[in-house]
């Protein structure tokens, strides 16, 4: 079983994602087994904020040819987290 500290694995930070974060949304690359109740603990406990909803979005791995050697590109699967009105997280880039 994975702790709350390991579903997040870090931010997210695209040029999106920074325009999502003024708007109260944060995005976070979470690991395989998390689901939005805990993405949503985790987020609460590690940054003491309230959750309003989490949307969790997968990015299968991409097959590609490097070099002319078969290989793929890495799966992804991330959280978008809405706070409450007025909260955010402080040190976000």
């Amino acid at each position: 079983m994975v702790g709350l500290y390991d579903i997040l694995k870090k931010p997210h930070v695209t040029e999106e994602g920074v325009r999502l974060a003024s708007e109260g949304v944060f995005t976070f690359v979470v690991t395989e087994c998390a689901d939005k109740v805990r993405v949503a603990k985790a987020v609460e406990k590690i940054f003491n904020v309230t959750v309003e909803s989490v949307h969790i979005a997968r990015k299968p791995a991409k097959k590609k040819v490097f070099r002319g050697r078969r290989g793929e590109q890495s799966k992804l699967k991330k959280a978008l987290v809405r706070l409450k009105k007025g909260q955010k997280i402080e040190g976000w880039s």
